[in-house]
């Protein structure tokens, strides 16, 4: 009975330490990771906006009737 309560106290110590030590990786990085995915998800966004703003622009010419205009991104192959 002695031996199991000491096995479970450094079990139990154990697992606290880590979870110290988890703590204290996620305060330092957990700012850097959230960083990281704002600036990513923010020239990703722009990105596809920036196509899908130009590809609007184009239709909205081609519904007026002008055919002299020219269509972006037809050498694309990804689409």
């Amino acid at each position: 009975m002695i031996l199991l309560a000491v096995f479970v106290s450094v079990v139990w110590a154990s697992l606290v330490t880590l979870s110290y030590r988890v703590g204290k990786f996620l305060i330092l990085f957990g700012p850097v990771g959230v960083l990281s995915l704002l600036v990513i998800s923010g020239l990703l966004g722009r990105s596809i906006g920036n196509a899908v703003a130009r590809m609007t622009e184009v239709m909205s010419r081609l519904s007026d009737g002008r055919t002299d205009i020219v269509i972006p991104f037809t050498a694309r192959r990804d689409e």
